[in-house]
This record gives C-alpha cells, structure tokens and sequence, in this order.
C-alpha cells in the first residue's frame, strides 16, 4: 500500500514539475515575442 501512495506522488510530481515547465517556457516565449513586436514595430514577423 505504502509503495503505491508513494508511486503516485512521484508520478503526480513529475506531472506538475512537467506542466511547470512547459507553462513557464510558454509565458517567456509569450513575453519574448511580445518585446520583439515591441523593438521591431515595423518588420513583424508572425508565427
């Protein structure tokens, strides 16, 4: 029982530790972007 509870904490770590991840390299790309239309208003480049 014990190994299972602990098992899933892992899993449910690695998921959020993941989502953490991925949210924060979205919020920076978001922001990056965001200056760079600011910098270069007359070249935009959309993806």
């Amino acid at each position: 029982m014990e190994k299972t509870i602990q098992s899933w904490f892992f899993r449910i770590g690695i998921f959020v530790l993941a989502a953490l991840c991925l949210g924060l390299l979205s919020w920076g790309y978001y922001n990056w972007r965001l200056a760079q239309n600011i910098i270069n208003k007359d070249r935009t480049i959309s993806f």
